[in-house]
């Protein structure tokens, strides 16, 4: 396994979408997972959260840490129902980051989108966290890119957005061809060159071919 990097040289950052963490064995294995495998990342962004409002997500993650042991940072969360959507972002106590809001700075009602402003090393930064619609036809998400996200991405500012976008962008982002996969992917890239964003992953790995969606097991 490899060491941690040094805290204070750069923000370590977790997308993972969670498919519900109202009981205390996902959220338990949730936190094992930040904990022993990823180092603690600075900020976690989670989607499909699938609880009713901020304090059931915070009761959550005390049953998952144990009994009076709460997430040890500030959560921020833009709640969905007890069945769908829900995004959060959590973030570590510590971290380089500095500035942060009491409240989200946009959470968005229907619990698709979340953004944070804050600073780093002096440098404005929003965090956003995503989860696009999925419907077969596309026409949402589309919609949900051009409209939701592009109007979340400041000026001036460095963004880190993350999250399940339940679309790919080129044939090496999945593992099977798919046009449910591809609905949305023009209005994606408009986005992303607007705002000149730019796919970390796949920055790193210009050439492997790698499915984005890993299977989920159904929530205990």
């Amino acid at each position: 396994m490899a060491e941690p990097e040094p805290e204070g040289l750069r923000l370590r950052l977790l997308t993972v979408n969670v498919n519900g963490l109202r009981t205390a064995f996902k959220s338990r294995a949730l936190l094992a997972y930040l904990t022993q495998v990823c180092y603690s990342p600075h900020v976690v962004m989670l989607q499909e959260v699938k609880i009713g409002d901020v304090q059931g997500l915070q009761a959550a993650l005390r049953k998952g840490a144990g009994t009076g042991l709460p997430w040890r940072g500030t959560v921020y969360y833009a709640p969905g129902t007890d069945d769908s959507r829900g995004v959060a972002v959590l973030v570590r106590r510590g971290g380089p980051h500095t500035g942060l809001p009491e409240a989200p700075t946009y959470a968005c009602p229907q619990g698709r989108l979340l953004r944070i402003d804050c600073d780093m090393l002096q440098h404005p930064l929003s965090l956003i966290c995503v989860y696009a619609p999925t419907e077969s036809d596309g026409s949402r998400r589309a919609d949900f890119f051009t409209l939701a996200v592009l109007q979340q991405l400041p000026a001036g500012r460095t963004v880190l957005l993350g999250g399940d976008l339940n679309c790919v962008l080129q044939a090496e982002d999945e593992s099977h061809a798919s046009a449910h996969r591809a609905a949305g992917a023009v209005q994606l890239d408009f986005v992303m060159r607007s705002a000149s964003l730019q796919d970390a992953w796949r920055q790193q790995h210009p050439q492997a071919r790698e499915g984005l969606q890993a299977a989920q097991a159904a929530e205990r």
